[in-house]
C-alpha cells in the first residue's frame, strides 16, 4: 500500500502523519511510500509518475487548500484534486480530512467515491481512530483474495466490496445521506441511502425505516419485541409493517432460492 497526505497547515499535516506513521508501526502493516505535501500540483504530478498500479493506493486529503499560484485558500480544491486522482486511479481510496465535513453531500458531482470523511473539529481520540481505521481498511482489503459470492456496492459516494456472508445488516445514521454497514467483525461507514442498497440485491429486505438486513443471516424473528437475532449475537429492529415481507424473505433464503 502507498499512502498520499495533502493538507496545507504544516503543524496539522505534521500531527496526520504520525498518527499515520504510528498506525503503520504498531499494526505491522505493508506501506512501500507514504508521500505528503501541502502543494495540490505537487500530490496529482507525484500521482500522475505512477507507473506501477500494483499497489493499494489511500489518499488523505483536506478540502480547503492554498491555490498554487495565489495562496490564496479555495474552499473546494480538495474535492477537485480527488476528482483528478479518480481519474487517474478509478480503485483509489480516499478520505477527506477536513473542517467542512458539510460539502460530503455533493462529493457525487466530482465523482470520487469517497471512503470516508474525517472531521478534524472533534476529540483527539476519536480523530485517530478514525485514521488509524481507514489505513487497517484498506490494508485489509489490498491481502483479501475476493470471494465470488461479494457484496460490490459503487456510487458517486463509496465503493464497498465484502463478503455477502458477512454482512448482517445497514442502518441509516444521524448525517444525512450516511448510512453504516454492520459485518461479522466489522462496522464500515459511507456515503449512499438504504432504499438504492435494499435495491442492489435481494436477499437484502428494509426491516425498518432506519435498517436493511441481510436475510440469510436472520437466526430468530422475535415478533413479540420487534427485533431481529442475527448471527454472532447481533440484533437489529424489526417493525409490524415490514414483518410480511422479512419473514418471506428469509424463508427463501432457508430454501435456497436466493
Amino acid at each position: 500500500m502507498k499512502i498520499f497526505l495533502l493538507e496545507d497547515d504544516k503543524l496539522q499535516r505534521k500531527h496526520i502523519k504520525n498518527i499515520i506513521e504510528r498506525t503503520i508501526l504498531q499494526h505491522h502493516i505493508a506501506v512501500t511510500e507514504l508521500f505528503d505535501t501541502g502543494s495540490a500540483t505537487a500530490l496529482i504530478e507525484r500521482v500522475k509518475s505512477e507507473s506501477d498500479r500494483g499497489p493499494q493506493m489511500l489518499y488523505f486529503l483536506d478540502i480547503e487548500i492554498k491555490d498554487g499560484k495565489t495562496r490564496n485558500r479555495q474552499l473546494r480544491k480538495g474535492l477537485e484534486v480527488a476528482h483528478k486522482i479518480r481519474k487517474l486511479d478509478r480503485f483509489a481510496s480516499i478520505v477527506f480530512v477536513t473542517t467542512h465535513s458539510e460539502f460530503a453531500p455533493i462529493t457525487y458531482a466530482y465523482q470520487v467515491s469517497a471512503l470516508q470523511f474525517i472531521a478534524k473539529d472533534q476529540s483527539e481520540k476519536s480523530f485517530e481512530v478514525q485514521l488509524r481505521s481507514c489505513i487497517e481498511y484498506v490494508a485489509e482489503t489490498e491481502l483479501q483474495t475476493v470471494p465470488d459470492d461479494v457484496f460490490q456496492f459503487e456510487t458517486e459516494y463509496a465503493n464497498v466490496k465484502i463478503p455477502f456472508n458477512d454482512i448482517l445488516y445497514f442502518e441509516t445514521l444521524i448525517q444525512p445521506h450516511k448510512v453504516a454497514i454492520i459485518t461479522s467483525n466489522q462496522r464500515i461507514e459511507f456515503y449512499s441511502n438504504l432504499t438504492k442498497i435494499e435495491k442492489s440485491d435481494s436477499r437484502l429486505v428494509r426491516c425498518h425505516k432506519s435498517f436493511v438486513v441481510n436475510a440469510c443471516n436472520i437466526i430468530k424473528i422475535d415478533r413479540a419485541n420487534g427485533v431481529l437475532n442475527l448471527k454472532n449475537g447481533a440484533t437489529c429492529y424489526l417493525s409490524r409493517r415490514k414483518l410480511k415481507a422479512v419473514v418471506e424473505r428469509q424463508a427463501a433464503c432457508n430454501d435456497g432460492v436466493l
